[in-house]
């Protein structure tokens, strides 16, 4: 909802660079929901655009907080999340094919223990994702303990874990009682091929989409480093590594180059012939202890800068 003149003002601005954005893209469509006609998967839209359209409009959002008061800020992400969401979720229809963007329960065990963490506060820093994330405390534990272990970071890392995985997350407490300064995110891999039908590119590019929103309304000063999917595959050729190539190419458009900054390291863990080596990866998927130290020195510097910590 436009609840007054400064929120229309903020939709119209945010409208017009997303369109400007994919003014030569000829058909529309709900974000999430490729190959469809508009309305018949987003009946209640008012303005439809292409899915990269509805990405850089997230990312105007986030953006115009620099410029904006805290209230006013909290109000535009609040506006320009729920308006997503509201569009791309509120038909049953679309909640039935985009299953990234439906919070699922996952792994509840491991959540209660996060939650607990949460609730003894003192967190600067937030890592997030699935078991790339999760196996710095196994395969990349010595890396983890030279370049993290002097800062006060949370690993929320699940295995086997989805976008909707930490959109449940997200909304049942592991956001509380503590204020992070940046969170670094990486998911999405899993909705690829993992637990159930595979979700297109556009869809998991939605969904993170919808968590970096989650966590900017909730910590608004906040930074996200937000991290492109890792290649995956021992071979160039192999399958996955054109979908993973088109979301992060749509979740690079989040970059406001304040508040959310995004990387793509892929190619560092990659021979000259584009082939995952097993010291890199043992599995062509989980990083080696080798592949952690790749991953830790490319984001290192960024991920202190934006902690504060130069």
């Amino acid at each position: 909802r436009v609840r007054d003149a400064d929120d229309r003002e903020v939709l119209v601005l945010a409208q017009t660079n997303a369109r400007k954005s994919d003014q030569d893209t000829k058909q529309a469509g709900c974000l999430g929901h490729s190959g469809q006609s508009a309305s018949n998967t987003c009946p209640t839209a008012s303005v439809l655009l292409p899915p990269t359209a509805w990405i850089r409009m997230m990312a105007t959002s986030l953006s115009l907080g620099g410029v904006m008061t805290r209230n006013r800020r909290c109000q535009t992400l609040t506006l320009f999340g729920v308006s997503l969401l509201t569009i791309c979720l509120a038909p049953v229809q679309a909640q039935s094919q985009n299953t990234a963007l439906i919070p699922a329960p996952f792994q509840e065990q491991r959540h209660e223990g996060f939650l607990e963490i949460g609730r003894g506060g003192d967190i600067d820093c937030l890592l997030m994702g699935d078991s790339i994330t999760d196996w710095w405390a196994r395969s990349g534990e010595a890396v983890y303990e030279e370049n993290f272990g002097s800062l006060k970071c949370a690993n929320f890392g699940i295995a086997a874990d989805r976008t909707q995985g930490v959109l449940w997350r997200f909304e049942n407490g592991e956001l509380d009682g503590y204020t992070p300064r940046v969170m670094m995110l990486m998911i999405g891999t899993n909705n690829l091929r993992f637990r159930g039908p595979p979700n297109t590119p556009e869809e998991i590019s939605m969904a993170i989409a919808a968590i970096v929103t989650r966590f900017r309304a909730k910590f608004p000063e906040a930074k996200v480093l937000l991290l492109g999917i890792f290649p995956r595959g021992a071979e160039a050729t192999d399958p996955l590594r054109e979908p993973i190539r088109q979301i992060n190419n749509i979740i690079a458009t989040l970059d406001d180059g304040e508040y959310v900054r995004y990387m793509d390291i892929g190619d560092q863990f990659l021979e000259s012939d584009g082939s995952i080596s097993v010291e890199v990866m043992a599995d062509a998927l989980h990083p080696t202890e080798r592949g952690y130290q790749i991953w830790a020195d490319a984001v290192m510097p960024t991920f202190r800068e934006l902690l504060g910590r130069n």
